[in-house]
């Protein structure tokens, strides 16, 4: 069992059932725990437990139990959340942007993984022997792994461009799926 709060700013502050059934978490109360002042003797900031500067919303407070106490900033207004909405903050959808450059990545791998497989380093070097005519076979191989990289990046864009007009991201099944295949030549 654990407890999830979740301070005005959006930040997460997590408290095992231990800590909460016997007592050690310390939840500043502004009427009896004064905060301490955000610079130290020397001028510097004061920091929280995670080394992040201490702001006026969020003071940190001496504990008043021992050293051993587990203890952590929690603003005024937090608000106690389910797993489910934490999970939610910590794990926000991903993005249409952030799906592309994902998947875009994906494809580059998959192009990547068919030129390895007839022995390339990856397609960009598959790519090179399509002018070379020293050897035809590797000629023919480079040049129809050059089509078919345009071909592929062609049906990639289009899809990407369908999925931010539909606003629906695909799934990465769906998008190799949709990929033209390779022909190699005989």
């Amino acid at each position: 069992m654990h407890k999830y709060l979740k301070d005005p700013s959006g930040r997460l502050h997590f408290f095992s059932a231990e800590d909460v059934e016997r007592g050690r978490v310390w939840v500043p109360n502004p009427i009896i725990d004064p905060p301490i002042p955000l610079r130290d003797e020397a001028g510097e900031q004061r920091r929280d437990e995670v080394g992040e500067p201490l702001t006026e919303a969020a003071p940190l407070r001496e504990p008043v139990e021992g050293p051993n106490r587990i203890w952590s900033l929690v603003p005024d207004g937090s608000v106690e959340i389910t797993d489910e909405e934490a999970y939610a903050i910590e794990h926000p959808p991903e993005t249409m942007q952030q799906a592309a450059v994902r998947l875009q990545s994906m494809v580059q791998g998959h192009m990547d993984a068919a030129a390895r497989e007839l022995g390339y380093d990856d397609i960009k070097t598959a790519v090179t022997y399509a002018d070379e005519p020293a050897v035809a076979t590797f000629q023919a191989q480079g040049q129809a792994f050059r089509s078919w990289r345009s071909r592929v990046w062609a049906a990639c864009y289009s899809m990407l461009a369908d999925a931010e007009a539909a606003g629906e991201i695909p799934s990465d099944a769906d998008v190799l799926a949709a990929l033209p295949s390779l022909e190699m030549p005989a």
